[in-house]
């Protein structure tokens, strides 16, 4: 009886070291981000990338702000056949702070085209993944406090006019912000939305989003500052003038 339950113990151990050692694990080239990388998933060769970043700023060569943009990574299920054709995910790192300025403008482009805004009631990010099956949900501007992330989920036809359901996840860091570009193609959404939730749940930025301090708490201190010198100030005086 001992030795069955030793066995059965070992067996355990044995099954737990196997998934974990099957998990692949991928980080950024400055190790500022990481994620699992689905078990049927591969990074799109550089050279592909290059090539499919050029046909977009050829297509927005007259806008100037979007001929900037360059996505950095590239992934994509291991089953497709060719590059970009069904569904793929874009990652794109810029190296500086989300201002205020541009969350808002975000904000205000994706509400114009979202019908359903919804917020608190979808806030957990577990929960959120675990409802989604086999469809992608449309129409949502979601951010989750924990993760630091907005996600946007919306309907879009790319410029090789073909319709794609999107997902733009936006991970705040302390020096910088990771935006990730989905699309799902009608072929193999299903496929691709179980890759869509292992590398959103388990997205992680090595430096993340802090709030900086109330700027009510800077007020009081620099009043309380000035009143200090003002008593400082008035003691000096008073003193040479006795």
């Amino acid at each position: 009886m001992r030795i069955s339950f030793i066995l059965l113990l070992f067996l355990g151990e044995l099954v737990v070291s196997t998934s974990v050692a099957f998990a692949r694990y991928f980080y950024a080239g400055d190790r500022s981000f990481s994620f699992q990388l689905p078990a049927s998933w591969q990074e799109i060769p550089k050279e592909e990338l290059d090539k499919r970043q050029k046909a977009i700023k050829n297509m927005w060569k007259l806008n100037p702000q979007a001929a900037k943009i360059n996505y950095e990574y590239a992934f994509q299920p291991a089953t497709q056949t060719g590059y970009f054709n069904q569904s793929y995910l874009l990652i794109r790192v810029v190296r500086r702070p989300l201002t205020i300025r541009e969350a808002k403008s975000a904000l205000d482009f994706f509400s114009q085209k979202i019908t359903r805004v919804r917020g608190s009631d979808l806030s957990n990010l577990s929960l959120y993944l675990n409802d989604i099956k086999d469809k992608l949900p449309l129409d949502q501007l979601i951010f989750f406090q924990r993760e630091k992330m907005f996600l946007f989920t919306f309907l879009v036809r790319l410029f090789t006019h073909k319709e794609y359901k999107g997902a733009t996840a936006i991970f705040l860091g302390r020096d910088r912000y990771i935006i990730l570009y989905f699309y799902f193609s009608p072929q193999d959404e299903a496929k691709a939305i179980r890759g869509f939730k292992t590398i959103l749940s388990t997205f992680h930025v090595k430096y993340p989003y802090v709030r900086p301090k109330e700027n009510k708490v800077r007020i009081l201190i620099l009043l309380g500052m000035i009143v200090f010198l003002l008593l400082l100030f008035y003691r000096v005086f008073h003193s040479l003038q006795t």
